[in-house]
This record gives C-alpha cells, structure tokens and sequence, in this order.
C-alpha cells in the first residue's frame, strides 16, 4: 500500500510542473491583481479513527501558511506549510506517545472563476510528512515514525473582501502513513495510517 501511494505521488509530482507550463498567463491584468496570493490561518488535523495498528492519533490545530501562483485565471499551483502538529498516540487504550510532525504539500489547483465574489476550487497534490521530537511514555525506549509520502485531495472556497483581500475555507484529505517503531526498554512496532482531514480557515491577500 506504501508503495502505491509513493508511486501515485511521485506521478502528481512529475504532472504539475508539466501542468503549469502548459497553461498561459495573460490574463491577469484585467482582473486588477497580479498572479499570486498568500494566505495564513489556523488549520484543525483530524487523523482517522482507523489508524492501523495504532488505535487512534488525537487531534490537534497549528497556523498554517500556504502561496498559490495562478498560472491563468483558473489554475494555480500551491506550497502549503506550517507551524508544527503535535499529536498523542494511543494504542490498546493507552497512551504510548507523541510526536510533532510538518506536512509540507505541493499541490496543482482548479478555480472555477465566476461573476461573485466566491470563488470555489479543488486541488490535487504531493504530501511529504516529517515526523521529529517523538518520545514515549513506556519506560527507557525511543520512539521513532518514518516520513510519509502521498496524495493530498483539497477542496475550498475564497471569499473576496475586496480586489485585494480575501477569506479563505480549506478543507483536505492527505495520505499518511508511517512505520512506527519503539526500542530499548519496551520493544513495539506497528503501522499508522493517520490519513487525516484538515480544515482550515484563512485571510488572504492577492498581488
């Protein structure tokens, strides 16, 4: 399943650049803003219930920030990043640990431009997830998570304030999936499929 899922993003990956090159860039002048938004927020992670071997990752909510070049009025590639993610693991009921994790994710969108001041999009795109300060609560081992690669599937809406500002809705589903392994004086290994879902609410500004 891992190796599907590295196959499928590294696919998305190869498409965007081929994507973006392939769509013009002339129209932005009419519309009174250049080609490019930046947007900062708060995003809520919501992991699954059904982590694998792992019973259940808590949820938890970092600022995010994300940049989106518009290579025409419709499409749009974005960098997502943010402030570290910290999560409680839980296996068997108990709680064995925790760790912070940074999501970066590179994703080619579709806005469907209209006459309103709402306009709603989708995204398609390529999650690295990094896992770092990981300790656990079973006496004398190290817990450690391996990085993860997948698709991140996005739908969202801006909301313009005026030619300039923006307020953003951003809803996502990534593919996590880490080997997670305890050493030392408690030895336990597993897999969790964190697949979380990630709403998050922003302002923006175009230019």
């Amino acid at each position: 399943m891992k190796q599907t899922r590295l196959i499928a993003a590294i696919a998305v990956s190869a498409l965007l650049p081929l994507w973006a090159t392939t769509a013009s860039a002339d129209s932005h002048a009419s519309r009174g803003y250049g080609p490019s938004k930046v947007r900062v927020g708060v995003t809520d992670i919501d992991p699954t219930k059904n982590g694998g071997d792992v019973e259940r990752v808590k949820s938890n909510a970092a600022v995010t920030f994300n940049a989106v070049y518009m290579i025409n009025d419709n499409i749009g590639v974005e960098l997502l990043a943010a402030t570290p993610f910290q999560h409680d693991i839980i296996v068997g009921g108990a709680n064995i640990g925790d760790t912070k994790h940074l999501p970066p994710t590179l994703s080619g969108q579709y806005y469907f431009n209209n006459e309103s001041k709402f306009t709603p999009y989708v995204g398609l795109g390529l999650n690295y997830t990094y896992f770092f300060s990981e300790t656990t609560s079973l006496g004398g081992g190290d817990l450690k998570l391996d990085p993860s690669f997948g698709l991140a599937y996005q739908i969202g809406v801006d909301y313009a304030l005026d030619d300039n500002w923006l307020l953003n809705l951003d809803i996502r589903k990534i593919d996590i999936e880490s080997d997670w392994e305890i050493d030392g004086g408690a030895t336990a290994s597993g897999v969790a499929k964190i697949d979380p879902t990630l709403i998050g609410i922003n302002i923006g500004y175009r230019f």
